[in-house]
């Protein structure tokens, strides 16, 4: 997973007020859909067993549970996007342009799948945490399966690509595995995604407040920790360009990138007829040296 932020190295003026906006949107939303969650359960419902809660209060926790899930997801899906952003600036000339919107249709579906799936999955809604409600519900555990291999899939594209992408390039060794960690630095959140699949078992758990609370928490901690393991090198480049703003720039720059470093590599790429691949050079080159200079 690659947050759009990649563009603070890329981009300069307007692009990073915007890329900075996404960080900070998308943690406020997690530390408020935290909090919601937190409250809805030791608040309300004081820690007690589903079954020990009057029915009032059921059903004000489980919709509040199942709002924040559905909200949730939406953060997700708008991190999933800003990878694609993200991919498609870096890596958009040796791809397809269909393929590109392919990946966007796709994924913008899945999240609204998965945001419909909570809400339609059982007629009527309360049969989701009322064992008394007449109704039915769906093949909860399918839907669950396909929705977060879906999500899966999707995770492992945005990261195997842009590594087999770079691999490929005219850059020597040492700047590609440099590129690669920064590039697939959020690569440990899978273990949120690990810990989803094993839950399989609660989809169904006698106290759907525990239940739909324990997925809450995962999806929270999945944002929370995906967007600072995907920026946090990004945040020593704002640290430097802070404290240069202070003092006279000594050396010249080309359309914000740094020319030192990374120009005598694309000096030797200038002969070569792809010229697709001298733009991606460029473009990882001078963000890789932004970051680890």
């Amino acid at each position: 997973m690659v947050v759009d932020c990649i563009g603070l190295a890329l981009a300069g003026g307007n692009d990073i007020v915007q890329f900075l906006s996404i960080i900070i949107a998308n943690f406020l939303l997690g530390l408020v859909l935290a909090c919601q969650t937190t409250w809805a359960v030791i608040d309300e419902g004081e820690a007690e067993h589903q079954s020990d809660l009057p029915a009032s209060m059921q059903n004000s926790i489980a919709k509040s549970l199942l709002v924040s899930e559905a909200l949730w997801t939406l953060a997700n899906t708008s991190i999933r996007v800003s990878a694609l952003l993200s991919i498609s600036r870096l890596f958009g000339c040796m791809m397809h342009t269909s393929v590109w919107g392919i990946s966007f249709l796709v994924t913008t579906l899945h999240g609204l799948a998965s945001v419909l799936e909570i809400f339609l999955i059982c007629r009527p809604f309360s049969a989701q945490w009322d064992v008394d409600a007449t109704g039915a519900c769906g093949n909860q555990e399918a839907s669950f399966l396909v929705i977060e291999i879906i999500g899966l899939g999707l995770d492992l594209i945005m990261m195997i690509y842009p590594t087999i992408s770079v691999l490929g390039l005219p850059i020597s060794r040492k700047k590609k595995v440099m590129i690669c960690m920064t590039l697939d630095a959020g690569c440990i959140v899978f273990v949120i995604t690990a810990l989803r699949l094993r839950s399989l078992n609660l989809i169904y758990a006698p106290d759907f407040v525990y239940a739909q609370s324990y997925f809450g928490l995962l999806s929270a901690a999945g944002v929370m920790a995906g967007i600072p393991l995907c920026t946090a090198l990004q945040w020593f480049h704002i640290v430097r360009v802070t404290k240069a703003a202070v003092v006279k720039h000594k050396r010249k720059r080309d359309g914000g990138y740094e020319l030192e470093g990374w120009w005598k590599h694309v000096q030797l790429l200038q002969g070569r007829p792809n010229a697709c691949l001298l733009k991606t050079s460029q473009l990882l080159l001078g963000y890789s040296n932004r970051v680890y200079s």
